[in-house]
């Protein structure tokens, strides 16, 4: 390790072709430069191994520090690996009222993915096979907050869906020019497979900019404003089951190149087109690797639409009918999980049963809750932060406000 330490210290990898010059004509190296280039690629294997503190994205999930949440965050690896080998159901369904965890377990997962993702490239960059499926894009979103208890979702017709595909042709265009891979055609794509989207949802048109702009291809951009235009003359998508087969025609191409992970957090907000797309989007594409999670809050759904109910109640039914779903619930957190929270939380913390009843009695399990009463009785001075030490008269702090 000191030699390979001494042969430079850490550096961006940026290649060995891009360090000495993409120009320099190619020959067959010398027997110094072999051990020159083999030493240098195994001090970049050493450096990935250190950044990711020396643990498999495997080693990560299974220790990921989330604290009563570890069951269903394997779950969620378990489920997304049974699609990814096409003998699953394609949707997972993160439940639990507002403050439980959902949002935090999404972006831990998308986390892990990305570790995943990094492992993979590093074992594809050496030659090895091994977990060369465990690579996928991972995109996210959220649907609107509702605004002076209006909807927004339904004035933002399908905008969960606009702000996955904007990511994912994002994602693609950059992989293209990093991998120095042959120049993919996005304008082209995007126009072919679902050009009603580019032209009825704005946010899109930006993206697909951004897109065709790291590429450079001018190509590309004649041809896409070109059918653009004939697009915007009244030819586009007639009706919303034409606009939704253009966006599965999308994400049925996009996954044929790698698999996808679709995340939707706060989906009891989603508008009726939204909700719609997602069940024919599920049917559409089961068996293939394209996987759908989407985490919502059950008791704002069923009070949601004037207490009719939103649409992913109806949608969520469907779907297990056809056996196209997994359901998990998000639980509060036990005794034990709040013990390891405040041991995690204070290094020095000692039992205290009388502090540790009343925070898992006023928070109520919840996850949101008890971290702010915790920060909140920090900032009154009731619990010193470097030794844990809790002072008396903590019960008399309410409920704050940012909780």
């Amino acid at each position: 390790l000191l030699l390979l330490i001494a042969l430079g210290g850490r550096t961006p990898r940026s290649g060995c072709a891009a360090r000495c010059g993409d120009n320099i004509p190619l020959r067959r190296p010398t027997r110094p430069q072999q051990n020159f280039i083999m030493l240098y690629e195994a001090r970049e294997l050493f450096w990935e191994i250190v950044k990711n503190d020396g643990r498999s994205a495997h080693d990560q999930i299974a220790g990921s520090n989330m604290i009563g949440r570890q069951q269903q965050l394997d779950r969620i690896f378990d489920a997304l690996d049974a699609l990814c080998a096409g003998a699953a159901p394609n949707v997972l369904f993160v439940t639990g009222e507002a403050g439980i965890g959902k949002t935090t377990i999404l972006r831990r997962v998308a986390e892990l993915l990305a570790i995943r993702n990094s492992e993979a490239r590093t074992l594809a960059r050496y030659g090895s096979t091994e977990d060369s499926a465990a690579s996928v894009i991972a995109v996210s979103t959220e649907c609107s907050t509702p605004l002076a208890g209006r909807d927004i979702g339904e004035a933002e017709s399908l905008n969960p869906w606009a702000n996955l595909m904007a990511q994912l042709l994002e994602h693609s265009a950059r992989e293209t020019v990093e991998k120095k891979k042959t120049k993919f055609d996005f304008g082209k794509f995007l126009v072919d497979t679902a050009p009603a989207w580019v032209t009825m949802v704005p946010v899109l048109g930006p993206s697909v900019g951004a897109a065709l702009d790291i590429v450079g291809a001018t190509y590309d951009q004649y041809y896409f404003n070109r059918k653009l235009a004939k697009e915007s003359s009244g030819q586009n998508a007639a009706n919303q089951q034409q606009v939704f087969q253009q966006y599965i025609n999308f994400l049925t191409s996009a996954c044929e190149r790698q698999p996808l992970v679709l995340m939707i957090d706060d989906f009891h907000w989603a508008d009726t087109s939204s909700a719609n797309l997602l069940f024919a989007a599920a049917r559409a594409l089961h068996g293939k690797p394209v996987a759908f999670v989407i985490a919502y809050r059950p008791d704002d759904a069923a009070t949601s639409r004037a207490g009719e109910g939103h649409p992913v109640l109806h949608i969520r039914n469907e779907l297990e009918r056809y056996g196209l779903c997994v359901d998990l619930g998000i639980p509060r957190l036990t005794t034990a999980d709040l013990d390891a929270l405040l041991r995690e939380r204070y290094p020095a913390y000692r039992n205290n049963s009388h502090f540790e009843e009343w925070l898992a009695r006023t928070g109520g399990g919840n996850a949101l809750f008890i971290t702010q009463f915790l920060a909140t009785l920090e900032e009154d001075g009731y619990i010193t932060k470097e030794s844990g030490s809790i002072r008396e008269g903590f019960e008399k702090t309410g409920v704050p406000a940012s909780a």
